[in-house]
């Protein structure tokens, strides 16, 4: 009875440990490998988000014609070197000056004219004078200063990209508004923090930047030269010209921004330009400026963009 009662029982079947444990790194290996498709898939997707980069800005109609560069330059053109050698080949008729004959009707749109093709980004651009007239070209600057008592007729830009309330020049208002309604759309907020100034709040702005630099060890006489050449002495500035903004901040890194990329590529569709490039300092008298724009209209923009002209080469450009 005892020998049966021995055969009776039967002793559990042994797990394989060995086995177990590879089976374990499998699922590991199997989930792992998942995860990593999953985050791969994800992030082709978002590489497909357009982004606003330097690729994206606006190149001149001409080949020998470049927008101005971000990068630090010693390059100083004469009037005539700019616009002998960047005058684009197919303008074949010239008046009795040898200047291009000047079109005043807005050319139409061409897959050759990148001002003029159409994207989401030109909303409403086609509302904006493409020749506003001389008015849009008028000069102020440390040689040319405004004349006493001018007096712009003033309107306050959209309260969405103004919040301190700032005026411009009410022909220009419209402008401001629908370029800025463009960037928004495009993911791009454009936020004004300069716009008109009265002769009072420049000569308060110039001062106080007189006063710091003695305050940094500069003599007077430096001072009040050194200042003038990043803010404007009163009755030369833009500013009270009511032609130009300055945009979210006055930082040279703004240029490496996505506001500063998308204003660099899309303010000429708008009438506006850089008003002091970095490679135009000794014509200008300004340093560079990167946030600084100042309304010229569509046609004077891309006319200076396509020739890589400041406003003071492109006045002598058209004889005025």
């Amino acid at each position: 009875m005892a020998y049966s009662s021995k055969r009776a029982r039967r002793r559990p079947p042994q797990r394989n440990k060995k086995r177990d444990t590879v089976f374990i790194l499998f699922l590991m290996l199997v989930l792992t490998a998942a995860v990593v498709i999953l985050l791969t898939m994800n992030r082709s997707e978002e590489n497909k988000t357009p982004d606003i980069s330097d690729s994206d800005a606006l190149t001149a109609p001409s080949s020998t014609a470049t927008a101005p560069s971000a990068e630090p330059s010693d390059r100083s053109e004469s009037f005539s070197s700019a616009s002998d050698t960047s005058t684009p080949s197919s303008a074949a008729s010239a008046d009795s000056t040898g200047r291009p004959a000047e079109t005043t009707s807005e050319p139409k749109a061409s897959s050759q004219n990148p001002a003029s093709t159409s994207s989401k980004s030109q909303t409403g651009a086609q509302a904006i004078p493409y020749d506003p007239g001389d008015w849009a070209l008028k000069l102020v600057n440390f040689q040319t200063p405004l004349e006493n008592g001018f007096d712009p007729d003033l309107s306050k830009i959209k309260s969405a990209y103004n919040p301190n309330s700032l005026k411009i020049d009410s022909r220009i208002v419209e402008a401001v508004d629908i370029m800025c309604d463009a960037a928004k759309k495009d993911g791009v907020t454009l936020t004004v923090i300069s716009a008109y100034r009265t002769n009072a709040k420049q000569n308060s702005l110039y001062n106080n930047k007189v006063d710091r630099l003695v305050a940094q060890g500069y003599n007077r006489d430096e001072a009040l030269t050194v200042a003038a050449t990043a803010v404007a002495r009163p009755g030369t500035s833009e500013h009270q010209l009511g032609l130009a903004i300055d945009f979210n901040s006055v930082e040279q890194d703004f240029e490496h921004t996505k506001a500063g990329k998308w204003l660099r590529a899309h303010c000429v569709e708008y009438g506006f330009v850089i008003r002091y490039p970095d490679d135009k300092k000794e014509l200008t008298g300004v340093i560079y400026e990167p946030w600084h724009f100042r309304f010229v209209g569509r046609k004077n923009a891309a006319k200076m963009q396509e020739l890589d002209m400041c406003l003071e080469e492109y006045l002598a450009y058209l004889g005025k």
